[in-house]
């Protein structure tokens, strides 16, 4: 039987949220079936690209040189033409504008825009405007499936339309790798950085890429307030990326370093997130978040801010949005969550199945927008 084949359009396969979800689907598609290619705009390996590998797929660079727009788009048509995809799914936002038109000309069948953010609730400049409007544009011409993780992502970058014609694809979670906390890691991690059981210490944590828009600044601020008022915390900061270093120095010159443990990046999250009391999330604006259903499904309280789509929230009881301009209400929650006893397990599991936020259901939805 001949394979479908795929081109997954992304920025970088770097340990991201977007790249997070792409490899739980790879991982538990049937690549029997399915020919993955995953085309990224960067020159240099990145986080997945090893494992990518090792299952069978393919990683394809296409950097694009500044100012040179005419001469990328006609490397792209080529790149499309001649690995005959039957399917182009863009991840790119904006870009995906680009990628939309190309796949066009090179007369691939099934085009395919995702978005992932949701920029509405940022201010814009004109320039950026002026540059969304044309590629918006070009989206709503040429790709003929527009897909987002939730219905605030799909208006931010397809407008209106999408509330008529876009479909809703779940940032989905392995609910086996719940099944794999492994409990000596666990036991190991929590004795290097002093976790204690049967006190009141809180354990608070975030995952996440250290970029701008995650806020890792106003966590900074959250972890002064609570020195000061002698709380005994450790806030684990999970991820790297080119804030890295900013923050640290942030962290180093408040004495923050014995309560601010920062990881970089790390293969086995759900060990963290087991015993983590409150996951907070102060980000000035997401999609739907993947690592919010992974905390949700390890039982986390949640604090989010409410910059982040509502429909991250499972129902089940254990998330909290709150606005950026108090963080005095963010102190007051982490201290009311902070030792809530977890949900018990068969009760999250159910309720992430009946909201189809598992990975076989969305491989399932996945799969009727390639065949």
């Amino acid at each position: 039987m001949k394979k479908i084949k795929i081109a997954e359009f992304v920025g970088s396969m770097n340990c991201g949220g977007t790249e997070t979800m792409l490899m739980n689907v790879f991982r538990n598609i049937d690549r029997e079936k399915y020919e993955i290619h995953f085309i990224e705009t960067v020159n240099e390996k990145c986080w997945y690209d090893d494992e990518i590998i090792k299952l069978g797929g393919k990683i394809i660079k296409v950097k694009e040189k500044k100012g040179n727009i005419f001469a990328y788009t006609k490397s792209l048509i080529k790149l499309f033409r001649t690995n005959n995809y039957d399917v182009v799914h863009s991840h790119t936002y904006l870009h995906s504008g680009i990628v939309m038109y190309a796949a066009k000309k090179a007369e691939i069948k099934n085009r395919i825009a995702h978005s992932h953010s949701n920029m509405n609730t940022v201010k814009l400049t004109i320039s950026y405007k002026i540059k969304k409007l044309f590629l918006q544009r070009l989206i709503l011409k040429y790709a003929n499936k527009l897909v987002a993780c939730s219905k605030e992502a799909g208006i931010s970058l397809f407008g209106k339309k999408f509330e008529k014609n876009g479909i809703i694809l779940h940032n989905p979670v392995d609910l086996n790798k719940l099944d794999n906390v492994d409990t000596e890691k666990v036991n190991e991690i929590k004795k290097r950085y002093g976790i204690l059981s049967n006190t009141k210490q809180i354990i608070l944590g975030h995952v996440g890429r250290f970029i701008p828009i995650k806020n890792h600044k106003f966590l900074i601020e959250i972890a002064k307030k609570l020195s000061n008022m002698k709380i005994d915390f450790r806030l684990f900061l999970l991820g790297d990326g080119e804030n890295f270093g900013e923050i640290k120095k942030i962290i180093n010159q408040n004495n923050l370093q014995n309560n601010i443990i920062m990881t970089g990046n790390v293969t086995n999250v759900y060990d963290y997130m087991s015993f983590m009391d409150v996951f907070v999330m102060p980000s000035l604006y997401e999609g739907l978040p993947l690592t919010v259903i992974e905390a949700q499904a390890s039982g986390v309280n949640c604090i989010l801010s409410n910059n982040i789509s509502k429909e991250s929230d499972l129902q089940l009881g254990i998330v909290k949005f709150l606005s950026l301009d108090n963080i005095e209400d963010w102190i007051n929650q982490i201290l009311k969550m902070g030792k809530i006893e977890r949900l018990d397990k068969q009760t999250i599991i159910n309720k992430i199945k009946d909201l189809k936020f598992d990975i076989q259901s969305v491989i399932k939805e996945l799969e009727k927008l390639y065949n």
